[in-house]
């Protein structure tokens, strides 16, 4: 026999008469002590067979507040684009997350996310302020600079 015979019937030992190719079991085993065979099996056995429901989602444990989420996502964006006005929206957010956990009775989640929310929102505030207040007096400086040099003729200095 040759060795292009060989692969041939090697080829058209691996798939089965079906259209899907299975996959083979082999001796080598990752993690220690699983075989791909196992790991296959259970994938398939986790598989949910047709026609029949998926478990709901109070069996599977409390939501996270949707709110929560896009609070905490606009306050970590108002730090690039839009500050104020994006921190000002995200406390919006964890506002009404806080109401939405509250009245859910311990069926939904997320304060943490809405307390980091409204921590990044005010400390995002309180910069841009500080900033806004620096800069005024900047202006105020400079406008009256401006003006003094105007009333004082220049050799009387």
């Amino acid at each position: 026999m040759s060795d292009s015979s060989t692969l041939g019937s090697n080829a058209s030992d691996s798939t089965p008469t079906g259209d899907v190719p299975v996959p083979q079991t082999t001796t080598s085993t990752w993690p220690v002590g699983y075989s791909m065979g196992a790991q296959v099996a259970a994938a398939q056995a986790i598989q949910v067979a047709p026609g029949s429901q998926r478990p709901s989602s109070a069996a599977q444990g409390p939501q996270t507040s949707s709110s929560a989420i896009v609070a905490l996502v606009l306050a970590i964006a108002s730090w690039a684009v839009c500050p104020l006005v994006l921190a000002i929206i995200a406390l919006v957010f964890a506002s009404k997350a806080d109401r939405e956990i509250a009245s859910a009775g311990g069926a939904m989640q997320g304060g943490g996310l809405s307390t980091a929310a409204k921590i990044l929102s005010w400390i995002n505030i309180g910069i841009y302020v500080a900033i806004l207040v620096v800069m005024v007096i900047i202006l105020i400086i400079v406008v009256l600079a401006g003006a003094w040099s105007q009333v004082t003729p220049a050799g009387q200095v």
